[in-house]
């Protein structure tokens, strides 16, 4: 018996060559009681049934019409195969004779519902880009069939722990290379998307993929249009902080976001968000030996006019908050204390040995009056 009750399925080889492992089989489809087949078919595996599953679905044809109509009256179909084998030109040259045996309907000569001589199928067809092309541009724009969310879920998990080629990756990729998603698909994604939580093994990949990985000036130009104007939560900000902290940058990955942030504008807004932000925070003794060094070793250029001027408005009147001042005074370290303390000797000190040597050149002079 078949896959329900109206389904028999008989294996009737007419030359003996009756083997369940040959690829190609010829087959002709029966309505229970009737003395001719109404259709005589060539296909692998399980092809016969796909005839039986297309009525089911509603497929309009004289051929679902008529196993509708068997299946209405309670009569079961009968699948006969007559010729199985593994050559392909035998498989079709048995499905022509057949059908020119028996006639069809529609040519006057039978009684299949067959709409061709046969001969004409390839199993396994391969169909090239140009054709998958134009099946594609036919079908954009017309209603699928949309599945529930119960079959979408089932779907989902039946793909989990599924491991793909390296070649089906590859071709995956190249397929979506370019392709161009619209805004209400991209919305989508992003709300699938919401919520989500990435694991820290599938973070590590995404990590390692992108590595190395050089973005055209187009499509940065594009991230950067994406981020513009969006609002960056506390706790967001706070995570991003927690990831930055202890990451050291290479020597080439300072040069470039050094070269990215030259001659960059701060709104006047950004740089009071930046001044308030460092308020009260104090350096450790390891950063600040770097921050020395780097000072150092900096090759600075002269200021401008311009520059100078701004820096002298922005100082005028500035007052320091008294705990801004407490966070300097505990941020200086005893050896940054002895230069200073120096400073100021060797200052007052060269002040005093110049008024001596005033006063001298002074006696000096009233002498030779």
């Amino acid at each position: 018996m078949g896959k329900d009750n109206n389904i028999s399925c008989l294996s009737d080889s007419s030359d003996g060559k009756d083997s369940g492992t040959s690829r190609y089989s010829v087959y002709e489809l029966w309505v229970a009681g009737e003395e001719s087949p109404f259709y005589v078919g060539k296909g692998i595996k399980g092809r016969p049934y796909k005839h039986l599953n297309a009525a089911r679905r509603g497929e309009k044809s004289y051929k679902s019409n008529k196993i509708r109509k068997a299946w209405k009256m309670s009569l079961p179909i009968i699948i006969k195969h007559i010729l199985r084998t593994d050559i392909e030109e035998d498989a079709f040259d048995e499905e022509k004779r057949l059908i020119e045996f028996y006639g069809r309907i529609d040519s006057g000569t039978g009684v299949l519902v067959n709409l061709t001589d046969g001969g004409d199928g390839e199993s396994g067809r391969v169909f090239s880009d140009e054709h998958k092309k134009r099946l594609s541009e036919s079908h954009k724009g017309k209603p699928g069939n949309p599945q529930s969310k119960e079959s979408r879920r089932k779907i989902s998990e039946g793909h989990i722990g599924k491991k793909k080629s390296e070649e089906h990756i590859q071709k995956m990729r190249e397929a979506r290379t370019g392709r161009a998603l619209s805004a209400e698909h991209c919305q989508n994604i992003s709300k699938a998307n919401m919520g989500r939580v990435t694991s820290d093994e599938t973070r590590q990949k995404l990590s390692k993929a992108n590595k190395g990985k050089v973005r055209s000036d187009e499509i940065r130009q594009k991230l950067k249009g994406v981020g513009k104007g969006k609002i960056i939560s506390d706790e967001t900000r706070q995570k991003l902080r927690l990831a930055s902290t202890g990451k050291v940058h290479s020597n080439e990955t300072r040069l470039k976001i050094s070269k990215a942030n030259t001659g960059r504008v701060i709104s006047e807004e950004q740089r009071k968000k930046l001044v308030e932000s460092h308020i009260g925070i104090i350096p450790s003794e390891e950063t600040r030996m770097k921050m020395s060094v780097s000072q150092k070793n900096r090759v600075r250029k002269p200021l401008s006019e311009e520059t100078r001027q701004k820096i002298s408005n922005s100082l005028q009147g500035r007052k320091l908050s008294e705990e801004h001042l407490k966070s300097m005074k505990l941020g200086r370290t005893e050896e940054y204390r002895q230069k200073v303390s120096g400073s100021v000797k060797r200052y007052y000190s060269l002040k005093a040995q110049t008024q001596k040597n005033l006063t001298y050149l002074s006696e000096l002079l009233c002498l030779e009056e």
